[in-house]
């Protein structure tokens, strides 16, 4: 499908943000069975945990925070592309508005000249 609006590019990025929102909640799901397992021992908190158990429960969290949080890494260069996208996309409907312009503009021996 080719983008010819704004309006068009606005909803595929939309669309692409949602998948990103499904794609993460499907990688959320081993990590928190992860935590669920290591918490097992320690009746499920916690707070429970041994600081070792702990620890390695902040490196799975903070390890899929930085790949797919909001800050994380899939979501900046996505915000970047998206960016790009539409950046193009004026661009190129600036062109053609400008060549639009120009093939409508009265030449000069169409003025009397």
């Amino acid at each position: 499908m080719s983008i010819k609006t704004m309006a068009d590019l606005l909803k595929q990025q939309e669309a692409e943000r949602q998948d990103l929102a499904v794609s993460l909640y499907e990688a959320w799901q081993p990590v928190m069975k992860k935590r669920e397992e290591m918490l097992l021992p320690y009746g499920g908190v916690y707070e429970n945990a041994t600081d070792p158990v702990r620890e390695e429960i902040d490196t799975l969290h903070k390890e899929f925070t930085e790949e797919w949080g909001s800050d994380g890494k899939l979501a900046v260069l996505m915000t970047a592309r998206h960016a790009q996208e539409r950046e193009k996309l004026i661009e190129r409907q600036n062109k053609i508005e400008q060549l639009h312009t120009m093939q409508h503009r009265p030449k000069d021996k169409d003025r009397g000249r």
